[in-house]
């Protein structure tokens, strides 16, 4: 398919396919700074954990977001860790 074929409902449906592969639930995106938050963390911490692939953002618009199902499992791997 062309791009210049490409409709803008298809545009729109192509996108909402993405978000949805990405964000299977309805869970909203979070922000680098809301993960930073939620983990005790700065946002220094978390783009360094970005950089080890501890955990993989989704580009929203050019800007980094993150499931909240990767931050939970994010926070029991660092929690469990902590304890052994």
């Amino acid at each position: 398919m062309i791009i210049t074929e490409l409709t803008e409902d298809r545009i729109r449906e192509i996108m909402r396919e993405e978000l949805n592969r990405a964000f299977p639930s309805t869970e909203a995106p979070l922000t680098m700074a809301e993960v930073a938050k939620m983990l005790g963390k700065t946002t220094r911490t978390i783009a360094n954990w970005v950089k080890l692939g501890l955990i993989k953002p989704i580009n929203h618009y050019g800007h980094p977001k993150f499931s909240l199902s990767d931050v939970k499992k994010l926070k029991e791997q660092k929690y469990l860790n902590r304890n052994i």
